[in-house]
């Protein structure tokens, strides 16, 4: 029922001490929850320093959990991926640029190799194949006896005279190819004092391959005659076994006179001197005597055998021009 014909306000719609209206207090929102930190992040950049490869591997899965549940650690990721492929490339580049500056320096193997020196660091089987094949184009040709003869300029330069390399005689081969003159003379058993590469005093003995030649000025100039002759052998031992025999050749014919029948000259072995590698002599020749200078050496598995004699109205002594001579071809060979 109402009052006065109007509206009444209702008693218990307004506030009972007239204040304002009040609403319910409101509820903070919860704290973000913590991310929790990514362990593998960490460990890429440790091993980034320690093995690289290790580290690219571990920064890649820190990276696809950090992508399906969120975590930190997403930068430490990245810098550990870039770190160990940083340090991948840097040993690449250290590699080969140490195997193109130092080609037959290449050994990484821990394992020693046999014929490795002990300053040197060991070789595996694959190194040391490709340390050969990388030395074998500048590896020396193999040279052959009658390259260790000495020429006509060589020649001058050892005996101080001008020779002019008027081959004579030249012969190389199987040591069965050596000239026999044992049917021209009356004691062949003391060519080897004599002659140069005896067939009689060399083929026997168990060398394996000669070269012989003898050189002379024209035959209108004086100077001086060189043969010269180097035999090797397949050991040292061989070799000094037929020096040794050689020596006593030159005792035995000490003192004696061979001739040669054909043309009635004689020749005579004397001032003999002998070491533990060379043999030298002095050949009397015919009338006007002719001297002939002999020297034999023995060095490492080859003999080197040299005559120096003058050559035409020549008639000096050679002196030392046929040890001189020998030295030199020793030198060339190596030995």
């Amino acid at each position: 029922m109402t009052l006065g014909g109007g509206d009444s306000p209702n008693p218990f719609d307004a506030q009972p001490f007239g204040g304002a209206p009040t609403s319910p207090p409101a509820v903070p929102p919860p704290p973000p929850r913590e991310q929790r930190g990514n362990t593998l992040a960490t460990l890429s950049v440790v091993f980034a320093f320690v093995f690289a490869p290790v580290g690219v591997v571990l920064g890649h899965l820190a990276l696809s959990e950090i992508r399906r549940q969120p975590q930190q650690g997403r930068d430490r990721a990245l810098v550990g991926v870039a770190l160990s492929y940083c340090a991948i490339a840097i040993a690449v580049v250290t590699v080969v640029v140490w195997s193109l500056l130092h080609p037959g320096d290449t050994d990484t193997s821990p394992q020693a190799s046999p014929n490795s020196s002990p300053n040197r660091a060991s070789t595996t089987v694959s190194t040391q194949m490709a340390t050969s094949s990388s030395t074998t184009p500048t590896a020396q040709p193999k040279l052959s006896p009658h390259d260790w003869l000495l020429d006509g300029p060589e020649l001058t330069a050892v005996l101080h005279v001008p020779f002019f390399p008027n081959i004579q005689s030249e012969t190389e081969g199987p040591l069965s190819r050596m000239f026999d003159r044992t049917s021209i003379v009356d004691a062949p058993e003391c060519l080897g004092a004599y002659t140069v590469a005896a067939g009689n005093i060399y083929a026997p003995s168990g060398g394996t391959e000669f070269a012989q030649q003898a050189l002379a000025p024209p035959v209108s100039a004086t100077g001086w005659l060189v043969e010269e002759a180097v035999i090797i052998y397949p050991s040292e031992a061989v070799a000094r076994a037929q020096f040794a025999a050689m020596t006593q050749q030159w005792k035995d014919c000490m003192g004696r006179t061979m001739t040669f029948p054909s043309n009635g000259e004689n020749y005579t072995l004397k001032d003999m001197q002998a070491t533990d590698s060379t043999l030298e002599g002095l050949v009397g020749g015919p009338s006007p005597s002719t001297p002939n200078r002999r020297t034999v050496s023995v060095r490492d598995k080859y003999i080197v055998d040299v005559r120096v004699v003058g050559y035409a109205s020549n008639h000096d002594d050679p002196g030392s021009g046929a040890s001189d001579v020998a030295n030199a071809i020793s030198t060339k060979i190596g030995v």
